[in-house]
């Protein structure tokens, strides 16, 4: 039987495990509004790579037009599409809901520090469904 010290062991070392895959690697995203549909309605849940663009901080990568992002703007978490990439890296997003979309035809172009990553699955709980994006 194990001990009490091994049992703590294990489950601090999955609890930092799993921090720091949610940190730097892979994370979750519920869609919070409808500006991205049809492609993600309210209420799905998207999986997020943090390495598409990145690595702990090192730019190896500009997101391409069409591709689903999500990135921070004004403390907020925000998911939109990229239409236009420009010549520093700065790039032009928009909601696939362009009637109801907050997105760069307000802000203007989002920099490159405020990527947060790259959409890659979305899981639709109400139809039971997965799909991958970006493709």
């Amino acid at each position: 039987m194990k001990s009490i010290k091994d049992i703590l062991f294990t489950i601090i070392l999955a609890v930092c495990l799993i921090l720091f895959i949610k940190a730097f690697i892979l994370d979750f995203r519920v869609v919070a509004s409808e500006s991205m549909v049809p492609t993600l309605e309210k209420g799905d849940v998207i999986l997020i790579s943090k390495l598409a663009y990145d690595i702990f901080g090192i730019n190896y990568k500009y997101p391409e037009p069409k591709e689903i992002i999500t990135f921070e703007h004004n403390n907020e978490l925000l998911i939109k599409r990229v239409k236009d990439v420009d010549s520093d890296g700065n790039f032009f997003v928009v909601g696939d809901n362009a009637d109801n979309s907050v997105d760069s035809r307000e802000f203007g172009y989002v920099d490159h520090d405020e990527l947060d990553g790259k959409a890659i699955i979305k899981f639709n709980f109400k139809t039971f469904s997965i799909a991958f994006l970006n493709e």
